[in-house]
């Protein structure tokens, strides 16, 4: 049977020269092979920020810099279906450091040994576009401030949307459910336990580079 493409997520290479207009518009449940894995590194595209916002407090962290690395499976199956991981993330650095509220700074990185899991949601073949849930996301936030070091663990599910056009992976409020569950040091009227959170990039977002393949695609029968 002819097979119809596109490429979808976590690419690094162009969008297939001959993608099929007969693909539905929007493919929300069937079938679909992923190939081109297994592995993954991101990378911020130029003017991209990162933020980081207590819902509860109003109060917001944001970076400019910000890497990732994961895994995908080479596999088939339908929505809902997990194709890979994040196994490392990290946002500001010792020389690049995040800014946050009451003139802090500081930065945010996955908890060492964590591995979150990466589940399409939804997909739109003729777009290029995949709808992202990463679940199982353990951060370590450190901010300095004036009033010495807080440091707070955050756990939950990411929201993210892949663009097969620009190669970019963006984080998004939708489909994001963060929360506080511990802090120590000099937290005081920057977070709390049982604060909510989003993540969210502003205009551009992770540039994925796969490896040793050059892009990662999903296909459709």
């Amino acid at each position: 049977m002819r097979r119809q493409s596109a490429r979808a997520l976590l690419a690094a290479g162009t969008i297939a020269a001959a993608l099929s207009l007969s693909v539905p518009a929007a493919t929300a449940a069937g079938t679909w092979t992923v190939t081109g894995g297994p592995s993954f590194t991101a990378a911020p595209a130029p003017e991209t920020t990162f933020t980081l916002t207590d819902t509860t407090s109003n109060l917001t962290f944001t970076c400019t810099l910000g890497v990732g690395a994961g895994s995908v499976i080479d596999q088939s199956g339908g929505t809902n279906t997990a194709v890979g991981q994040l196994t490392g993330s990290s946002f500001g650095s010792s020389t690049h450091k995040c800014n946050g509220p009451l003139g802090s700074t500081g930065t945010i990185t996955q908890k060492a040994g964590t591995r979150a899991t990466i589940i399409v949601v939804s997909y739109n073949l003729s777009a290029g576009i995949v709808t992202l849930t990463i679940t199982g996301v353990d951060f370590v936030l450190t901010i300095n401030s004036l009033l010495g070091t807080c440091m707070a663990e955050i756990k939950g599910t990411l929201g993210a949307i892949y663009n097969n056009a620009t190669h970019l992976l963006q984080f998004t409020a939708a489909g994001t459910n963060l929360k506080v569950v511990s802090t120590s040091g000099a937290c005081a009227g920057i977070l709390k336990v049982n604060d909510a959170l989003t993540f969210t990039t502003g205009s551009g977002g992770w540039i994925i580079t796969g490896s040793p393949d050059a892009w990662i695609e999903f296909a459709q029968p």
